[in-house]
């Protein structure tokens, strides 16, 4: 089995991103794993870090100042020293990825499900999709700042 310490370093979107794909590959299905952990990262970083509403993402991307949002935060005092923390643990029955942020947390329940109201936005699906498609069991603390995502080696539901 293979338990790796902690990543703990600041971390950009990209960043999320790069390690969502070396991650995904120590999945049993890294096609099926990969969107949800970059889901999940990014998350990580534009939500709980940067502190990114979903209203304001929403408004940012309409305009086309998402991007630059998220590079004024990542320089802002604010923001710029937090961190994500993601722990990848494997063994004989599951693989499973821990994901924490530093910021606030956020009410979680209400993206596990894809919401008729927000089907048509922009964005807010990536919860859902990670929930439903790449993992067996996806949970979170009560904070709604840290994730574990779950694959079971042998359920053969996701994979």
């Amino acid at each position: 089995a293979f338990k790796s310490d902690d990543v703990k370093r600041e971390v950009t979107v990209e960043d999320a991103e790069n390690l969502a794909c070396f991650i995904a590959n120590c999945f049993p299905n890294p096609d099926t794993a990969l969107p949800g952990l970059a889901a999940l990262m990014v998350n990580a970083v534009e939500h709980g870090n940067l502190e990114i509403g979903y209203k304001t993402k929403g408004a940012l991307l309409a305009c086309g100042e998402w991007k630059k949002e998220i590079e004024r935060r990542l320089n802002d005092d604010q923001y710029k020293n937090r961190k994500v923390h993601v722990k990848y643990q494997s063994n004989e029955d599951k693989v499973e990825v821990f994901i924490t942020d530093e910021g606030q947390g956020f009410e979680y329940r209400d993206y596990l499900e894809i919401s008729p109201e927000r089907a048509l936005d922009s964005h807010g699906r990536g919860i859902a999709q990670a929930n439903k498609i790449s993992f067996d069991e996806l949970s979170y603390n009560d904070k709604g700042n840290e994730v574990r995502a779950t694959t079971y080696k042998t359920s053969g539901i996701k994979w």
